[in-house]
């Protein structure tokens, strides 16, 4: 499996992997090829604005700095 984490040059714990490839495999079954994902991004807690609108300006700075990071 080709699946690894940057961080540590390790492969990932199974339970992670195989929500991964489930998650993956479930997508590519219900979308068109051409929007399969390719990446997957799991976060704690989506964060919401108070009328409970998702907050994706937040979401994408998460994304960018997990990205610089690793």
């Amino acid at each position: 499996m080709l699946i690894k984490n940057n961080k540590e040059k390790e492969k990932l714990p199974r339970p992670l992997e195989a929500k991964i490839i489930l998650t993956l495999t479930f997508c590519s079954k219900q979308v068109v090829f051409y929007k399969k994902l390719h990446k997957v991004f799991f976060v704690h807690s989506i964060p919401k604005s108070a009328s409970g609108k998702i907050l994706r300006k937040d979401l994408r700075a998460k994304l960018a700095t997990a990205t610089t990071m690793s």
